[in-house]
């Protein structure tokens, strides 16, 4: 009797076990597709990535060689628009700050460089030009004296005197008023002689500044420098 319910129990149990095996089965296929399905989206991912990733290196270089090229043209332009010939010389330089008890036969320094078309051909340090090239060079100077004031300079040539200008305020009452003196030269310059403005005998040494004193020059055109004088 025991052993009959034993059996009855067990078939009992054996066919509510074999429908959910089969489920399991079924659940467990199903979570195995569901693995490989999202192994399979993983490396694809991956693989998008690693795509992504020497796109994006591609195009920084390709950026960079870009900046590279439009650095290049910008550094060739500025050349190109800075570059001067040796037969095109000029510069413009204006007296900065006011100077006083200057000595005759003082160099006056211009130091405020507008226009020089090569670094070796003015130097603000010493106020001189100096030649590149033997040539016919115009010259142009303005000195500008304060109210009640009065002052004579001089353009040379290696130390000798070309031309001379002279600035007078003296006379005048009104202590608004400044006074100023240009003068332009023609000169045969040769190649490594130095032109320069500095003071006269005439005078207490001082020039206004705030760039009305001004010294400029500019080859008119170039000679042989095997020829040329410079007389």
């Amino acid at each position: 009797m025991k052993t009959c319910l034993y059996l009855a129990v067990l078939f009992s149990l054996a066919g509510f076990l074999i429908p959910v095996k089969g489920e399991l089965k079924k659940s467990l296929v199903t979570l195995k597709q569901d693995v490989q399905t999202l192994r399979e989206r993983v490396t694809d991912l991956a693989s998008r990535l690693k795509n992504a990733e020497t796109t994006k290196l591609d195009l920084a270089e390709r950026l960079s060689k870009a900046m590279k090229i439009i650095e290049n043209l910008k550094s060739e332009r500025t050349v190109k628009k800075r570059a001067f010939t040796s037969s095109q010389v000029a510069f413009y330089a204006a007296l900065r700050h006011s100077v006083h008890a200057m000595d005759p036969h003082h160099a006056v320094v211009f130091d405020d460089v507008f226009t020089s078309t090569s670094p070796d051909v003015y130097n603000d340090v010493n106020g001189m030009f100096t030649a590149p090239v033997s040539g016919l060079y115009c010259f142009s100077w303005t000195n500008n004296v304060d109210a009640t004031d009065y002052q004579s300079t001089e353009l040379v040539l290696e130390g000798k005197p070309m031309a001379w200008a002279y600035a007078d305020t003296k006379g005048d009452q009104n202590e608004d008023d400044y006074g100023s003196s240009s003068q332009t030269i023609l000169l045969k310059v040769d190649k490594g002689q130095h032109v320069w403005i500095r003071t006269g005998a005439q005078g207490k040494g001082t020039l206004h500044g705030e760039d009305y004193t001004s010294f400029s020059g500019f080859l008119v055109y170039q000679t042989d420098d095997s020829t040329s004088t410079g007389d």
